[in-house]
């Protein structure tokens, strides 16, 4: 009896984790798939200077260029409401966040 009741809690137990790992996954995917995308974004700027190394005719070697300068200028970045990054920065601010108010909730609670 008592045998069955542990690997029922333990169950649960797990349970509840794996919920909490799918609940973190489904919030931070979209942070990593920026992630994978801005990877992306940067090997493609490597091959392209690879491409201009190799390149001889001077109208590719224009039209390279002028698509490199353009892809510096303007980068692979996703941001939420143009003021929250979708990167490997977003783990660290939510820590943040939560971190800040936990301390601001302790501080009421010995307040009161």
């Amino acid at each position: 009896m008592w045998e069955q009741n542990i690997s029922v809690y333990g169950f649960w137990w797990s349970f509840d984790k794996l919920l909490s790992i799918e609940a973190l996954l489904m919030t931070f995917a979209p942070a990593i798939c920026a992630g994978m995308l801005t990877t992306q974004a940067n090997r493609i700027k490597i091959i392209l200077h690879d491409k201009l190394l190799q390149e001889r005719e001077p109208m590719k070697i224009r039209e390279i260029e002028r698509f490199i300068r353009y892809v510096e200028a303007r980068p692979c970045r996703f941001r939420v409401w143009k003021v929250i990054p979708l990167d490997a920065d977003l783990l660290g601010m939510v820590l943040s966040f939560c971190v800040t108010y936990l301390i601001v909730i302790i501080q009421f609670t010995h307040v009161y």
